[in-house]
């Protein structure tokens, strides 16, 4: 036993050993660790907001959606360097960071009233919140200008947004109706005054498919209301539809007789006209220009109205002004300075084709017709109104004439219209009624007229006589003493009647008269004849013989 070697030795380490309490504050660290990374590398974008007001917005309560999802919430809300607007700040979730692209729209969902309803009613017991409109633009933007108010039509709905311009559009608001032909295909988005071109825009959307029915000759008019009109056509009432005649609206389609057009562009340029006939004042893109020199008044002759051949349409009357031409340039020898007129001629109208070509042979033409005697003049174009139109015709006695140039236009010969015709007429006649020598006449007529008042002066004395004279008692008695003269006439005309004697007596005296006259005719012959007769008797004649042999 004592022979027994323990080889057990001790072994003394260094080495510290880690305490195994550290282990759940490690993983309790390393976890929250990949849950901050994880946040920071799952968590959305956050962008900016610029609104004129934070009303109804809170920060941490504010949500903002889309299509009614949330995606995001308002994290602080301050006010901008400006003053005048405030910047809310928003975290947007990972999964919606696609949604923010160049032309996304963000505003705030309240209740709501105007003109095209009512809106927001749910946010009454949810609150107030901020909607999301993606676009369809390029992603990354991370500040926005939000709106005053939701757009009338999401930007995912295709279809053409247009721009339109007006002098007065006081009566196209947000959301009326585009209209064509009267069947709602769009809508008013936006409207505004712009200070320095003191036209009113209005931003429209025309939906798809309905946006192929628009072109660059297509026109656009304010349907609204009811329009009415006096012109050289006469008088006009235009009403639309009863949706528009309500809530007003705006209407577009080609100008008479226009062409198709080609196809246009988001947000181009349109004028909105005024009414439905307005659209049709420049329908054509080719013209000529001729300038017009009137020496009368052309006092109803307006901006628009039409150019005649004929009764036919030809053109339009773009303006009336000095502007076209100087003082010197529209005066003529010894004479005051002669209107100017401005006009289009187009050849569309006529020719039937708006083309280059056209124009060509249009100008071609009213050259040879200008040679031939074709002038222009100023003619009534509705006697109701007073409006007048040019009207162009041929006239055989003017003098020759050609088309000549003033200033910067070519002008067409003018001449004086019937009226005024038959004005310098009456004129002329008045003139050489003042030259004619009237004093002696008038002197030899008020000669006559005092021997005339002679004469009658004469003739009432004589009258006067004669009355004195029919006055007289003698006078009166004279219609007495002739009727008994023809009672008497009439009893002796009664004696010579023929059942009286004395009328058979004197037939009886007249037979025998015309008998003596008959013996004495018959003498006076025989005594022609035979003139000794009256001496020697009448020659017996010899009695008759017997013939021989009896």
């Amino acid at each position: 036993m004592a022979d027994t070697v323990n080889n057990d030795e001790v072994v003394v380490s260094n080495r510290k050993k880690f305490p195994a309490i550290w282990i759940v504050p490690l993983i309790a660290l390393l976890l929250g660790m990949w849950m901050a990374l994880n946040n920071y590398l799952t968590r959305g974008p956050e962008i900016s907001i610029t609104f004129p007001t934070a009303e109804s917005i809170e920060a941490g309560k504010t949500k903002i959606k889309a299509l009614s999802v949330d995606i995001g919430v308002v994290e602080s809300v301050q006010l901008n360097k400006d003053l005048k607007s405030v910047k809310v700040i928003a975290r947007i979730q990972h999964k919606a960071a696609a949604l923010l692209r160049q032309d996304a729209s963000f505003w705030v969902v309240r209740p709501r009233v105007g003109r095209s309803g009512v809106s927001g009613l749910s946010t009454l017991l949810s609150g107030a919140y901020i909607e999301l409109a993606p676009g369809q633009g390029k992603q990354g933007k991370r500040k926005f200008q939000g709106l005053d108010e939701a757009p009338i039509t999401p930007t995912t709905v295709p279809g053409l947004h247009l721009t339109l311009f007006s002098d007065d559009a006081s009566s196209v608001s947000i959301g009326e109706p585009v209209l064509y032909r009267g069947y709602a295909v769009g809508r008013v988005e936006n409207t505004k005054f712009e200070a320095e071109t003191q036209k009113l825009q209005a931003s429209i959307f025309i939906e798809s498919p309905y946006d192929s029915l628009v072109t660059d000759h297509t026109r656009f008019w304010n349907s609204s209301g009811i329009t009415f009109q006096a012109n050289a056509n006469g008088v006009s009432l235009q009403t639309s539809s009863l949706e528009s005649l309500l809530v007003g609206g705006i209407s577009f389609d080609l100008p008479s007789g226009a062409s198709p057009g080609n196809n246009v562009e988001n947000f181009d340029e349109f004028k909105l006209y005024a009414n439905a006939s307005s659209i049709n004042e420049n329908p054509y893109e080719h013209y000529a220009q001729y300038l017009l020199l009137f020496d009368s008044s052309v006092y109803g002759l307006v901006e628009g109205a039409p150019v005649l051949y004929r009764g036919l349409r030809i053109g339009t009357v773009k303006g009336v002004s000095f502007e076209y031409l100087t003082i010197d340039d529209a005066r003529t020898k010894d004479r005051s300075p002669q209107i100017p007129v401005l006009i289009h001629l187009e050849p569309g109208r006529w020719l039937g084709n708006d083309t280059q070509e056209a124009k060509i042979k249009a100008v071609a033409d009213i050259e040879k017709s200008v040679a031939a005697g074709m002038r222009a003049t100023l003619t009534a174009g509705n006697l109701l109104t007073g409006a007048l139109v040019v009207s162009f015709d041929f006239f055989e006695k003017e003098d020759p004439a050609s088309i000549t140039t003033i200033g910067n236009y070519k002008t067409i010969p003018t001449v004086s219209t019937g009226l005024e015709q038959i004005q310098n007429k009456v004129t002329n006649l008045l003139d050489t009624l003042n030259e004619l020598p009237l004093s002696p006449v008038l002197q030899e007529a008020n000669a006559t007229m005092k021997q005339v008042t002679n004469t009658l002066t004469k003739a009432d004395q004589s009258i006067n006589e004669l009355n004195n004279i029919l006055a007289q008692s003698d006078t009166q008695q004279l219609p007495e003493s002739f009727n008994k003269v023809l009672a008497e006439l009439q009893t002796t005309l009664q004696g010579i009647s023929p059942n009286s004697d004395l009328y058979q007596d004197l037939s009886s005296s007249i037979e025998q008269l015309n008998s003596t006259l008959k013996s004495v005719e018959h003498l006076s012959h025989e005594i022609e004849s035979k003139p000794n007769s009256l001496i020697f008797s009448k020659q017996k004649t010899p009695d008759l013989q017997p013939p021989a042999g009896q």
